[in-house]
Order: C-alpha cells, then structure tokens, then sequence
C-alpha cells in the first residue's frame, strides 16, 4: 500500500469518525430534551399532590391552553407509546417517570462514552 493510499484511508477514517459523532452528538440533544420533560413532569406531579387551587391551564398544542378545573388529584393518565395510556396512582406515575428518567440517563452515558472513544481515535 502506498502513502497516498495510507493517507486516503486515514482521512477517510476521520471524515467516518466526524460523521458518527455528529450522529452521537443528535441523539444525545435528543435524550437531554426527552429528560427534561420527563424531569417537568416529575416535579409538576410532585406539585400536583399539593394542589390547593384546583384551576389550571392545559396546553392543547401550537402555544394554546385551555382553562380547566383539575377534579382528581390521586391518579393521572400515562402513555406508555404506541397510543397505549395507563391510569396510575400518582406515585406510580412518578416511579415511572423516574425509571425512564434513570434509563435515559443510561443511554446518555452510553453516548458520551462513544463519543469519547471516537475523539480519541
């Protein structure tokens, strides 16, 4: 193998390893915006046990809220995905939400860990 064609290799590898860390830099913007709505949802259901006025506002979407009145603090609706919702006691819910939260944080790590393999390439 010739210089030139060792030379074209490593560049060619370089130019790989910006790409997959341009991909692992995404995901893990991705992951961060994911943990801190679950981190408002936590601390909104924390909240919401202590609710003393019973009015809100609820979003609907494109900077909307709607005025309602919130008649059952002891349970709440959470998604599982695939349009699959379970009615949870509250502290069920925030476990949940905890769970995700501390998996999340695994893949986070997971990606930080490559990207650091990548840079040191």
């Amino acid at each position: 193998m010739s210089i030139d064609d060792e030379l074209r290799a490593v560049l060619y590898e370089i130019e790989l390893n910006k790409l997959k860390a341009n991909e692992l830099a995404k995901e893990l913007q991705i992951i961060e915006v994911k943990t801190a709505e679950l981190a408002n949802a936590h601390e909104t259901l924390k909240n919401l046990r202590e609710v003393k006025n019973k009015n809100a506002l609820t979003p609907v979407g494109g900077g909307c809220f709607v005025k309602t009145k919130i008649i059952d603090t002891n349970k709440v609706l959470l998604s599982f995905g695939a349009n699959t919702f379970g009615d949870l006691p509250i502290e069920k819910a925030i476990d949940e939400i905890n769970n995700r939260i501390n998996t999340l944080n695994g893949e986070k790590n997971k990606i930080i860990k490559n990207i650091g393999n990548i840079e040191r390439k």
